[in-house]
């Protein structure tokens, strides 16, 4: 209902054109979160989400760094606030999945990274999350077919080959 509404209300809009600057600060954000120090991050990952509480790029940064620290519970809750505001977001789906799966919780994982795929078919990432979900949940067929889809696609992922074994 929520989606039906959202794009009957954007219906006639024209559609937004690519920002460059807002894709750089994604990216930026993405990556001060998964790769940069740990204590740094949360530190300005936490500061940016009260200065712009609205900012669905702060949201998610934050959500990715609570990920990383362990704090998974938190880290869903962010991503949910980033999803309000960008619910076609594929990475943002996709590292919600992530989250959800390390954290046990393999259904809303799957139709996460399902919305993920959706969006983005090709992201190997996601399909690869997918698999693993799949094979969590004993949906030992799913798995192999979307494992099957990972290497028809990207031969160079070692670890989806490995699954598919596994699968």
């Amino acid at each position: 209902v929520y989606i039906e509404t959202w794009m009957e209300s954007e219906k006639n809009k024209a559609p937004e054109t690519e920002n460059p600057a807002s894709n750089f600060q994604k990216a930026r954000t993405r990556l001060l979160a998964l790769y940069g120090n740990e204590e740094i991050a949360l530190k300005k990952l936490k500061a940016q989400v009260q200065k712009s509480p609205e900012d669905p790029v702060a949201h998610h940064g934050y959500g990715l760094i609570l990920e990383r620290t362990g704090r998974r519970k938190d880290a869903i809750v962010h991503m949910k606030k980033a999803l309000e505001k960008q619910i076609f977001d594929s990475y943002l789906l996709k590292d919600m999945g992530r989250t959800y799966f390390l954290d046990g919780q393999y259904p809303e994982a799957l139709k996460s990274l399902e919305s993920a795929i959706s969006i983005d078919p090709s992201d190997p990432e996601s399909l690869f999350l997918m698999g693993r979900t799949q094979l969590e949940m004993k949906k030992f067929e799913a798995a192999a077919s979307t494992f099957e889809t990972l290497m028809e696609n990207h031969p160079d992922y070692k670890k989806g080959l490995y699954f598919l074994g596994e699968a």
